[in-house]
């Protein structure tokens, strides 16, 4: 028996409710990450304007802040890798108190008239344990409610629904991005090396690039880190070439969104920054070199060559730097035996190189993402700061975070 319909609102009804029920209430959101980076990512999220309550989890982060918190997320959160908001939590012990919650959110807020649902469930400590059963219940009070469920993938706006059991408590979660939030532009030339956005980002980040006028980074694969860390220091929004899965539900607003957009507009510097990138392989450059002219990065300089081999001296004496950054995911494993070098040797040989070839000029700033922790220690000029254990697609690894101290002119 398919479920009975519920008469739709008018247009206008749907617009004055949302505009009350809706933009003028305070929500909980939840941005996921890799674990380890809720650290980082917590601070992006206290940066939003706004912003009432943070909590740090595993993977993410949750947060309370007005709607117009989720333009400002989309566009500005460059370690999320998506952004959930909460439109419901209840109580719902048996099958009819879940039917009669699911029943009562608004989802012709939420969902356009026609969409292609997927519901995940996940169901812990609870009663309710029929992942299956509570899912068929989310679909069913979405139909109630005179949204059509679209099977064919491509022929409807796509939206993910999380339903949550925990000890007999319902919380329901609406995907706003869509296609992750790493993925910031449609079509990027990879390399086999290519880092994630969001981890190039975390980087980025952990060195703190806000203020650097020269970024290095001496394998630099399809140059993901230094396309992320020339947009924090421009302070331009993540998400600003891309769209959104929640564009299509009647509670966007493109106008609210061009707002957070000027906002932030307002905000960028505009400043260039000098970029210097190396990798042995001529097709990593080639992306890199792609990547970062799509980006709109004009003073980039790549060189076809092992790091070891650069001539530092003269390569950094052209491009003489107040706030100079070093940014890398040095090679480990297959990738440094391809380069012929022991990888930690390969790692401290270049660190030594670029901080004697910056005799007398300022320290470093220094972040890698390697999986020892120690693997800078030997260089003497070397000034540890923090590490920071995560897992990246099942596999531990660290960011490292430091300064090369270049020893002052004779």
């Amino acid at each position: 028996m398919s479920p009975s319909v519920e008469e739709k609102p008018s247009s206008a009804a749907l617009a004055r409710a949302i505009k009350r029920r809706v933009w003028g209430e305070s929500w909980w959101f939840r941005a996921s990450c890799a674990p380890g980076l809720a650290c980082l990512l917590a601070e992006e999220v206290r940066r939003l304007p706004a912003v009432e309550k943070v909590e740090e989890e595993t993977a993410g982060v949750r947060f309370q802040a007005p709607f117009d918190a989720l333009y400002d997320g989309l566009l500005r959160l460059r370690t999320a890798d998506s952004l959930r908001i909460r439109i419901a939590e209840h109580a719902a012990s048996t099958f009819p108190m879940l039917r009669n919650q699911l029943g009562r959110i608004s989802w012709a807020w939420w969902l356009p008239e026609q969409v292609h649902l997927e519901v995940r469930v996940h169901a812990r400590r609870s009663r309710l344990r029929d992942e299956e059963g509570i899912a068929r219940s989310v679909m069913q009070a979405v139909q109630q409610q005179g949204v059509q469920l679209v099977e064919e993938p491509g022929a409807a706006p796509p939206f993910t629904v999380l339903a949550v059991m925990h000890i007999d408590r319902l919380e329901v979660w609406l995907d706003t991005s869509g296609e992750p939030l790493y993925r910031r532009v449609g079509e990027r030339w990879l390399a086999p090396t290519s880092l994630r956005e969001t981890t190039a980002a975390a980087l980025a980040l952990a060195a703190g690039v806000d203020d650097a006028d020269m970024i290095v980074d001496p394998f630099c694969g399809s140059g993901t880190v230094l396309e992320e860390a020339v947009g924090i220091a421009r302070h331009e929004p993540a998400g600003g070439r891309r769209t959104f899965a929640i564009s299509a539900a009647p509670v966007w607003s493109e106008a609210r969104m061009r707002n957070a957009v000027r906002t932030l507009e307002r905000e960028a510097s505009g400043e260039e920054v000098v970029v210097i990138g190396v990798d042995v392989a001529e097709a990593a450059c080639n992306a890199a070199r792609h990547n970062l002219e799509a980006a709109g990065v004009a003073d980039h300089h790549l060189l076809t060559m092992s790091a070891t081999d650069v001539h530092w001296c003269s390569v950094l004496a052209e491009r003489r730097a107040s706030v100079p950054v070093l940014l890398s995911n040095p090679p480990y494993g297959r990738r440094a035996r391809g380069v012929g070098a022991a990888p930690n040797t390969l790692v401290q040989e270049v660190l030594t190189k670029i901080a004697e070839a910056s005799s007398g000029a300022p320290r470093w700033r220094v972040a890698l993402l390697y999986p020892d922790p120690e693997v800078a220690a030997p260089v003497a000029a070397w000034t540890p700061d923090a590490v920071t254990r995560i897992r990246i697609r099942g596999l531990e690894t660290c960011i490292i975070t430091g300064w090369l101290e270049p020893p002052s002119r004779p």
